[in-house]
């Protein structure tokens, strides 16, 4: 879902032409100059998706022709930088627009406004939604500028990250996270979803060491940068075969020591960039935490498949167990970690390995993000039946995929034995509405494996929360660009369980 962000950049050409009539004025002439960003889907109903651009609109006469690059189709389930053409004309302040792209069109008609437009369109005799805001010219330097975590009265934190380009805002504790829209002047603007920008919610004011916040016209207060962490490269070898892994360590303010936390990526070839938010995040908290490049990607050395060319299967998965408490012993080793606690965190295919790692070398604890414990073919089993990719009330429920998984016989590798070797305390949460991780059926793994042998496991459930553990209501990846952020415990959760626990600096 997160790459999705990360290549949003369309550029639209508008031009005019030898047949153009009278040129348009009022809104219709002040819409065709500047730069917008905007999108097209659907944000409610059933059936979720949502198409992203930004675009840079100039003027040459009255008409409207260009082409640029649209990023997603509906299914979210690829990023694509195939063309998009565009042509449209004035009616008023009404704007015609088609969208022609990937052998579809879309056909809109736009009420234009001063700072955002908004309409309705057709493309496959489906009735879609686009929304345009006007913006102030990016700036790559400011956008960098204001990453931080501001600090407001209460424990209220918005942490500033970035997502490839695109700043984007994390409200913590509430879990509400949104796409920063620029606005010129240290303002930026955020919608009701996380990619879509009008009509405006948050208006975020950036003045040096201070932000401004204000929520529906309402002014909140203002909070106060906090002391920014330092990042350095980090590299270690793997103890199962000599492979060298790099990765970014991200430490708080302070000489130290500081517990340190492993980030364990979910599938796929994934780079350290995939941690995402969390290092800020831990860093605030007063981690120190370690995101490296998996064997194979980016700058880490090795082979990512196995010999077989393997990757989602019992030897893989231990082989990256491996890779992990490498890591955990090399980051003992910094100076600024000492012989504090290190612990492991990480999400979905994370969940199988986390216990390997932690079982074969010091682990002070692991927090697991929808992680997998079931057999890795019901796993298959239950992402293929509820076509995992779709957000369509029409695809099959959860309740029937999971009664089709349980009348299968199970095969493959029972890891029931993996969680039962781990000594350390471990946080599992888990949403109800993962249409990608059998949830319920791992919770029963890990209950089960709790109460034969004792273990300190902590097993939490959010009902409407998604496989990123966001607040959902169909559950596929398609929605995720139009939610508001994530289910409102999960960052409570960890907090409150790392105090309960005793790690928190």
């Amino acid at each position: 879902m997160f790459r999705t962000f990360c290549r949003i950049l369309v550029v639209l050409f508008l031009c005019g032409g030898a047949g153009c009539a009278q040129a348009p004025t009022g809104l219709a002439a002040d819409f065709r100059t500047g730069d917008w960003w905007g999108g097209f889907g659907l944000i409610d109903g059933d059936r979720l998706h949502w198409t992203h651009f930004i675009a840079t609109l100039r003027a040459k006469g009255p008409g409207i022709t260009g082409e640029g690059m649209y990023i997603t189709g509906p299914d979210q389930g690829r990023i694509s930088d195939k063309a998009i053409d565009i042509s449209g004309a004035f009616r008023g302040e009404t704007l015609r627009l088609r969208l022609s792209f990937d052998g579809r069109k879309v056909d809109c008609d736009l009420d234009l406004e001063a700072e955002h437009a908004a309409g309705a369109c057709v493309a496959d005799g489906e009735s879609l939604t686009l929304r345009m805001v006007r913006v102030a010219s990016f700036d790559p330097a400011e956008a960098s500028e204001i990453q931080s975590v501001y600090g407001f009265d209460e424990g209220r934190r918005i942490l500033v990250g970035q997502i490839g380009p695109v700043p984007m805002m994390l409200d913590l504790p509430s879990g509400q996270m949104r796409v920063l829209f620029p606005k010129g002047d240290g303002a930026w603007t955020a919608g009701p979803r996380m990619l879509v920008g009008h009509p405006e919610e948050w208006r975020l004011v950036f003045e040096k060491d201070e932000l401004r916040v204000e929520r529906d016209g309402e002014a909140l207060r203002r909070g106060k940068r906090r002391p920014e962490p330092t990042t350095e490269e980090f590299s270690f070898t793997s103890e199962r075969d000599g492979v060298t892994l790099r990765g970014t360590l991200t430490l708080p303010q302070g000489s130290g020591p500081h517990p340190g936390v492993v980030w364990v990526h979910g599938s796929g070839r994934t780079p350290r960039s995939e941690a995402m938010f969390f290092p800020r995040y831990m860093a605030d908290l007063g981690f120190a935490l370690l995101a490296f490049d998996k064997r194979g990607v980016g700058e880490s050395g090795g082979k990512y498949a196995m010999p077989d060319g393997s990757t989602f299967n019992v030897s893989f998965l231990r082989r990256r167990g491996a890779d992990v408490a490498s890591a955990m012993n090399a980051l003992r080793r910094h100076p600024r970690i000492a012989d504090r606690p290190v612990g492991l965190m990480g999400i979905s295919q994370a969940g199988w390995v986390l216990p390997v790692a932690a079982s074969s070398t010091e682990c002070a604890f692991t927090i697991s993000m929808s992680g997998g414990a079931t057999r890795l073919s019901q796993e298959a089993h239950f992402s293929e039946l509820t076509d995992e990719l779709r957000s369509d009330a029409a695809a099959r429920s959860i309740e029937d995929a999971l009664a089709k998984v349980r009348a299968r016989k199970p095969r493959g590798h029972d890891w029931s034995s993996d969680f039962a070797s781990q000594s350390c305390p471990g946080l599992w949460l888990y949403g109800l509405n993962d249409r990608i991780n059998p949830s319920q059926l791992a919770v029963e793994v890990l209950e089960a494996v709790k109460a034969e042998h004792g273990k300190d496991f902590t097993i939490v459930t959010f009902p409407e929360g998604n496989h990123p553990l966001m607040q959902s209501r169909l559950g596929g990846r398609a929605e995720s660009v139009v939610l508001t952020g994530f289910v409102a415990g999960k960052f409570p959760t960890i907090e409150g369980w790392l105090e309960e626990r005793g790690f928190m600096p």
